[in-house]
């Protein structure tokens, strides 16, 4: 979308209820962790490249089998002590 291209990131910071696909789909990765953060993880944050984007859709949807592989070692050892603690129930 051509406006969307051309705010500053204030504003697009500012206008992510208006632009949601866009904001989730930015080049900036800070852009993209607000918006998820506003509006919610999807399942295609899970593959974010941004580690931090993946390990909040993990927390917000819940951790899965793949996500003992991640490639991030701080995703693996929360994904590690996740099914720790969901075994021990």
């Amino acid at each position: 979308m051509n406006i969307y291209n051309n705010l500053t990131i204030t504003q697009k910071l500012a206008c992510l209820t208006l632009f949601p696909e866009e904001a989730k789909n930015d080049e900036d990765k800070y852009i993209r962790i607000e918006a998820y953060r506003a509006l919610g993880y999807t399942e295609e944050a899970k593959n974010d490249e941004e580690w931090v984007i993946r390990r909040g859709a993990y927390r917000a949807l819940g951790y899965t089998e793949e996500a003992k592989n991640d490639e991030n070692e701080y995703i693996r050892e929360e994904v590690r002590l996740y099914f720790q603690i969901k075994n021990q129930e």
